[in-house]
């Protein structure tokens, strides 16, 4: 892969990220006042290196778009999860909205209406499962949404990815509140470890080890 496409997709994805900083800084002082927003570069470097990432590991493709584009929302939801502990609906709208219209564009592109299908029958099917999650209060409602979004761009891809996605996910979320646990064992009852950030993490691992490819 030429290094200086990853180089330019890497450049695209801290723009973005540039322009989504106002949103992340307005949803941090609306949630908690108090709360410091992410420095100045930070966003825009994992963003970037987010970008570098699947630019290098999917080549130039269709499927790099609306993959790139969860990536740009990825990061903001992820910073938003760590620090005020909620998922503005506004940017999951977003991130189902770019990814509904990018999959669509690459199925039209590409002929690949069963990929679409599945997607969509993925974001239907984590969405239920991690309703029921919810109703056992096991996560929180933007947890639920956000699960969504991630089933169907997990399931663009095939059903392994989609349950290995979430699964990683989820264990990732589990190790990280076992370790606070151990580490913050008086304080564990005052200390809630958000979900959301592993739920991209373990979506985002399996999109980079996947095949991702036109045939996929």
């Amino acid at each position: 892969m030429p290094v200086t496409f990853v180089a330019g997709w890497a450049l695209l994805g801290a723009m973005l990220a540039l322009a989504l900083r106002p949103a992340v800084v307005h949803y941090a002082n609306q949630a908690a006042p108090s709360a410091q927003a992410p420095p100045g570069w930070l966003l825009e470097a994992l963003t970037a290196g987010l970008f570098a990432v699947l630019a290098w590991r999917l080549g130039v493709q269709p499927a790099l778009i609306p993959f790139s584009t969860l990536a740009a929302t990825a990061v903001p939801l992820a910073a938003l999860d760590i620090i005020t502990q909620r998922l503005p609906n506004a940017l999951i709208l977003a991130t189902y909205l770019a990814l509904l219209a990018s999959f669509g564009l690459v199925a039209t592109l590409t002929d690949r209406g069963p990929a679409l299908l599945r997607f969509i029958l993925c974001v239907v099917a984590s969405f239920a499962i991690h309703v029921a999650a919810y109703a056992l209060r096991s996560l929180g409602g933007g947890d639920v949404k956000l699960a969504g979004a991630l089933g169907g761009a997990l399931g663009w891809i095939n059903w392994q990815a989609f349950i290995a996605g979430l699964a990683l996910g989820w264990i990732l979320g589990a190790l990280a509140a076992v370790g606070l646990r151990l580490v913050r064992r008086d304080r564990l009852a005052d200390t809630l470890v958000p979900l959301g950030p592993f739920l991209l993490a373990g979506a985002f691992v399996v999109v980079l080890v996947a095949d991702v490819g036109p045939g996929s």
